[in-house]
């Protein structure tokens, strides 16, 4: 399969919206290659990989949100169960912790090497698609259908242009401790949120979203996260400075989240940022571009990708093969 070059479909990016794509069209019986230039760096790795009770309880739409929820735990225990695991959530009341719900996280490391083993492969440096008559080609490859999952370079696609592209900034800190873990954890190393901390915490346009992950089994290594800035200035979109000031913000939630019995055992060890399209309704961006056959959308899932790829990945596969409606308030028609 590494020498083959027609596809039925391509691919461009490689995070949880094309990931999710592809192995539902792969399930499908069709032929898959995925391109991207750094498969590992997105915005898709940055993140939290999770859905949790207080990100699902703050919502608009609960109803929405309960329906994404228990379509994406059943599309990845369906498609990749050995991906995702239950994390357990806890909240602090009074001074103790106890456990608050279980909650998903999806490791997309073990996603990417099922595909790997699936779908044909390719990273380029740069990947520049064209079109023919019947089919795109991209990286040496071609198929009659292209699907762009590009984040937030699509804002920079000039075939893409109607899109009113936003970008929001996500930042966690890496952060270690002395300890295995926090007096008062359970031996499952679970995740901690503090459900009385406000969701619009700083000024700024800035929201967080608060959690602390194992990153390892032996409870030493967590991500500690998450603050968003929603519609960054132009001018401050690449700015390292927006990047510090997340990182300190966090840092003074660990401290108020943890207490001073704690700080002494955590040590912040750097930060993270990425920045993810969305655009003003928020809501994801899918479907087929205009007056260009065979070009496809799949983008703008913002902070829930992982809960709005399987529902996006499914509709849009049902779109491109069977031609079945689109929810109009994802559909890109909307831009049109």
């Amino acid at each position: 399969m590494n020498h083959e070059t027609q596809f039925d479909c391509l691919i461009l990016g490689a995070g949880i919206a094309s990931c999710s794509l592809a192995l539902e069209l792969n399930t499908r019986g069709l032929r898959v290659a995925i391109i991207d230039s750094a498969p590992d760096l997105g915005a898709s790795d940055v993140a939290s990989a999770m859905m949790h009770p207080y990100l699902l309880g703050k919502a608009r739409d609960q109803s929405l949100v309960q329906r994404l929820f228990l379509q994406a735990r059943e599309w990845y225990l369906h498609h990749s169960p050995e991906c995702i695991r239950t994390q357990e959530f806890l909240t602090k009341q009074d001074k103790s912790w106890s456990v608050k719900s279980e909650g998903l996280r999806v490791n997309m490391r073990v996603l990417r090497s099922q595909l790997k083993r699936l779908c044909y492969w390719h990273t380029a440096a740069q990947a520049t698609y064209v079109s023919d008559s019947s089919s795109w080609q991209c990286a040496g490859l071609s198929a009659p259908l292209l699907v762009l999952c590009t984040g937030y370079s699509a804002k920079f696609d000039p075939l893409l242009s109607r899109i009113r592209w936003k970008a929001a900034s996500g930042t966690y800190l890496l952060i270690k401790t002395g300890k295995p873990r926090p007096e008062g954890f359970t031996s499952h190393k679970p995740a901690i949120t503090n459900a009385n901390l406000p969701l619009a915490a700083l000024p700024g346009g800035v929201f967080l979203q608060h959690f602390l992950l194992p990153e390892d089994e032996q409870g030493i290594h967590w991500r500690f996260g998450a603050n968003y800035q929603w519609a960054l200035p132009q001018s401050l979109q690449d700015d390292a400075k927006v990047t510090a000031d997340l990182a300190l913000a966090l840092e003074q939630l660990l401290d108020e989240l943890l207490g001073n019995e704690h700080q002494s055992t955590w040590q912040t060890q750097g930060s993270i940022s990425a920045v993810r399209p969305i655009c003003d309704d928020r809501n994801p961006i899918i479907g087929k571009v205009p007056e260009h056959g065979g070009l496809y959308v799949l983008n703008g899932l913002g902070a829930r990708g992982f809960m709005y790829a399987p529902a996006c990945a499914l509709e849009l596969a049902n779109h491109m093969l069977q031609g079945n409606a689109l929810t109009k308030t994802w559909d890109l028609a909307r831009f049109y």
